[in-house]
C-alpha cells in the first residue's frame, strides 16, 4: 500500500504497521538509527570529542516519558561526543547536530538491550526507544576544558568568600592551607603527625553551615 508525502513522492508501507505509519518521515542511517531533524540552526555540527549540552527526553513508542531533563532538579546534560558503542546508537546521530538544533532519534530496543540479561517490559521486540533532544551549546574539548577551569576558579572564590563570612559571623579564627582548606585546631595533640600515604583512623561529624548534621562516623543523636 502507498501513501503520498509532502514532496509529492510516494513511499510504500504496510498500514497494519503503526510504527511505519508514525515514522514515515524519518531517515535511516546505515547503522539502522532512525532520525528526524526537527529544527536546523544551520550552524557548525558536532564531531567526535566535542562536548554537547542538550535537553533530552526519553519516551516509549506510546509517548510515555521515561526520563526528562526538563523535570525539576534535573537540568540539561553535557556529554562528549564519542563513537557509537552499538548498532543504531543515538551517539552517531548527535554528530548531525549543532547549537540550536533539535531532533528525534529512534533507537532499536533489540540493539539497545542486545547484551543485557534482562530488558524492561516496555522494550518490545522490533520496537524503538524515542529520544528527543534540543542542543543548547556545543564546544570543542579545548573550549570545554578552558570553561571548566574558569568555572572551577570562580567557584573557589565563591566558596572562600562564604567561608570567611561564616567565620567572621561566628567569631571563628580559622587558618587556611595552601590548597584552600580552612581549619581550626580545637585541641593540639602531642602524637606523630600524619604523613602522605599513611592511613589514619578518625571520628568526625559533618555539618552544613546552618548547623544541620549531614554525616557522622559515630552513633550521633
Amino acid at each position: 500500500k502507498k501513501v503520498t508525502i509532502e514532496n509529492g513522492k510516494t513511499t510504500s508501507f504496510d498500514f497494519s504497521s503503526t510504527l511505519d505509519y508514525k515514522y514515515v518521515h524519518f531517515k535511516t542511517l546505515p547503522s539502522g538509527l532512525k532520525y528526524m531533524i526537527v529544527s536546523d540552526a544551520k550552524g557548525t555540527k558536532a564531531k567526535i570529542s566535542d562536548v554537547i549540552k542538550m535537553n533530552m527526553l526519553y519516551e516509549t513508542e506510546n509517548d510515555s516519558v521515561l526520563f526528562s531533563t526538563y523535570d525539576p532538579g534535573v537540568g540539561a546534560i553535557q556529554l562528549p561526543c564519542s563513537a557509537p558503542t552499538f548498532h543504531g546508537d543515538a551517539m552517531e546521530g548527535f554528530c548531525l547536530l549543532g547549537k540550536g538544533d533539535s531532533a528525534i532519534f529512534l533507537m532499536s530496543y533489540d540493539s539497545l538491550y542486545k547484551n543485557q540479561p534482562m530488558k524492561p517490559e516496555f522494550a518490545t521486540k522490533g520496537g524503538f526507544l524515542k529520544l528527543r533532544v534540543k542542543v543548547l551549546d556545543l564546544m570543542t574539548k579545548e573550549e570545554y576544558d578552558a570553561y571548566q577551569t574558569a568555572a572551577a576558579a570562580a567557584q573557589v572564590k565563591i566558596d572562600d568568600d562564604a567561608i570567611q563570612k561564616y567565620c567572621a559571623d561566628h567569631n571563628i579564627h580559622a587558618q587556611k592551607t595552601q590548597s584552600g582548606l580552612w581549619y581550626v585546631v580545637d585541641k593540639q595533640g602531642d602524637g606523630a603527625k600524619a604523613q602522605a600515604g599513611k592511613k589514619v583512623t578518625v571520628n568526625y561529624t559533618g555539618y552544613f553551615r546552618d548547623g544541620k548534621m549531614f554525616d557522622c562516623s559515630m552513633l550521633c543523636h
